[in-house]
């Protein structure tokens, strides 16, 4: 942590297959391979104030089976693609918080994320809640959208998330 890493280039940790925990914190990292990760078996990746500004799913394919946490915090991740968390069904946390996301997901981002316990949308500029974001998130226990800009809860926003235990969206 703490250092000047911009690229985590591929085949980074292609020798490490008991490597379980990776944390890239505090650099400078903008680039990741495609096939950086694989070879490991990564359920822990922390890649939390960084210069990521693209969110690639593919490098995180390699360790699919195995991811359970995933920190992109502090970020420069302003919009997600249909599709970007296809590869992670195996994800229970997922932290976004601190991205300019600014509204810019499309409906059911996080659908195919079956496993998801906790997701973290802290500050990231979202004015709109939109129910179709948590559609088929069922084991979903933990949702933190404090610090966004939200003027209204739309009814039946949280309808489809029959295992929710927190709510959290506080602000100033």
């Amino acid at each position: 942590n703490y250092n000047f890493i911009a690229s985590i280039p591929d085949g980074t940790f292609s020798t490490t297959p008991r490597l379980s925990v990776m944390q890239i914190v505090s650099n400078r990292v903008t680039e990741i391979g495609n096939s950086a990760f694989t070879g490991s078996s990564l359920n822990f990746i922390d890649l939390s104030d960084n210069s990521i500004q693209d969110f690639n799913r593919i490098p995180f394919e390699g360790v699919n089976a195995t991811l359970y946490s995933l920190l992109l915090p502090f970020n420069q991740i302003s919009s997600l693609s249909e599709g970007s968390f296809d590869n992670l069904r195996n994800l229970e946390i997922l932290q976004l918080n601190y991205n300019p996301l600014n509204n810019n997901m499309p409906a059911f981002i996080f659908s195919s994320l079956f496993n998801l316990q906790q997701l973290t949308l802290i500050s990231c500029g979202l004015t709109e809640l939109n129910s179709q974001w948590f559609n088929g998130l069922s084991t979903l226990k933990s949702l933190h959208l404090s610090y966004n800009g939200f003027s209204e809860l739309p009814a039946n926003v949280f309808s489809m998330l029959y295992g929710m235990e927190l709510v959290n969206v506080a602000s100033e």
